[in-house]
């Protein structure tokens, strides 16, 4: 189901979360809500998808293991929309931390291991500006 997309604010970064666990969306949105940011959640790609054909976001934070379409894959299918968002992929497998980092350093801008400090979370996201297409690498 596809929803209208409400008018960006200038200068305020819209940000897309995509997670299946409703814990980890519920905090993260409410840390970077209090920090003024826009945010829309989704619990899968598929909902993050419907979303985008919409609504245009600054960042896409998205988990790694998925049912479904798997963050690497969704990120792949929107790194092609324009203006192309900041990529930060967060996953609970440490162990597939310095694979991804090498195997995908062109189209993810930050890689979060859970648990992560959210401090450091948000001053990533804040250090991407709404006007500049992702091309950081990964921390």
């Amino acid at each position: 189901m596809q929803r209208a997309c409400v008018p960006k604010v200038k200068g305020i970064k819209r940000i897309l979360l995509v997670d299946d666990s409703t814990d980890t969306l519920a905090a993260l949105s409410a840390i970077l809500r209090r920090r003024g940011y826009e945010v829309d959640c989704a619990s899968s790609s598929e909902t993050a998808l419907d979303l985008t054909e919409n609504c245009s976001f600054d960042v896409v934070v998205t988990d790694l293991k998925m049912p479904g379409l798997n963050g690497i894959d969704l990120i792949r299918q929107l790194e092609g929309i324009a203006p192309r968002p900041h990529f930060v992929l967060i996953t609970g497998y440490p162990s597939e931390f310095q694979s991804l980092a090498e195997t995908t350093p062109n189209i993810i801008d930050a890689l979060f291991i859970k648990p992560f400090d959210p401090g450091l979370f948000v001053r990533t996201i804040s250090e991407f500006s709404p006007a500049d297409p992702g091309t950081h690498s990964p921390r």
